[in-house]
């Protein structure tokens, strides 16, 4: 989903995040599952029944390429391999820039060993109609690593940031940059410790790019993006 640097939640004093798209929500009690709800860069509520549904959501919701994402879907009805009426409800449904449409399944990997699972979700596919979706994809942990989850919960935590004076005057090294450096210079540059916060935000917005898929830290090297 496209993020603006500014941090928008603080156009107002308050204001209640926006209500989740699920089509049901996780059960109240529950003895032996991770379940909770997460509040996206679009201010909305989604739930997530397992752990790596948490991770896979949060770095989904950071990504400039997502317009939309709903967990919890409404169900796809389906003929299964026995001929039988059947229902499956996907983790997720997620919107591209551009229209594209994706059903998301997640399921640990330990889970997806004896095939059956993807067998099912590939006889679905075939009987999903493409005004519905245009694929059904299966995501597992590794699609959601330690270094994503963490930049991209990072950057969900710096955006609830308030407006300051610092984002300008990063704003203004950033606009002077002509190549690569790390983001201690730009912090050093500016002056106060805070500023590291501010250049994560311009990561999540794009406008800083960097040059190597690691964890946003000091020791980071960043460019600023041609198309910002």
């Amino acid at each position: 989903m496209a993020i603006e640097p500014v941090n928008r939640i603080w156009e107002h004093v308050f204001r209640y995040p926006l209500p989740s798209l699920a089509s049901r929500k996780p059960p109240l009690k529950s003895t032996a599952s991770f379940r909770g709800h997460t509040v996206g860069l679009d201010d909305r509520i989604r739930y997530f029944e397992s752990e790596g549904e948490s991770k896979i959501c949060d770095v989904l919701s950071v990504r400039q390429d997502v317009v939309e994402i709903v967990e919890q879907p409404s169900a796809i009805r389906y003929i299964d391999q026995d001929g039988k009426d059947a229902k499956h409800t996907f983790d997720f449904r997620v919107r591209y820039v551009g229209d594209h449409v994706d059903f998301l399944a997640y399921r640990p990997t330990e889970k997806l060993t004896d095939g059956r699972f993807e067998s099912r979700m590939r006889l679905l596919a075939a009987q999903l109609s493409r005004s519905v979706a245009d694929e059904v994809a299966i995501v597992t942990e590794a699609d959601a690593d330690n270094t994503d989850v963490f930049n991209a919960r990072l950057k969900q935590a710096c955006r609830r940031d308030p407006p300051s004076d610092v984002d300008g005057i990063v704003a203004e090294i950033v606009d002077g940059l002509l190549g690569a450096v790390h983001v201690a210079w730009i912090v050093d540059r500016a002056g106060t410790g805070s500023a590291f916060r501010s250049v994560v935000r311009c990561i999540a917005a794009g406008i800083l790019v960097p040059t190597t898929p690691a964890r946003i830290t000091p020791a980071l090297k960043v460019h600023r993006s041609s198309g910002k």
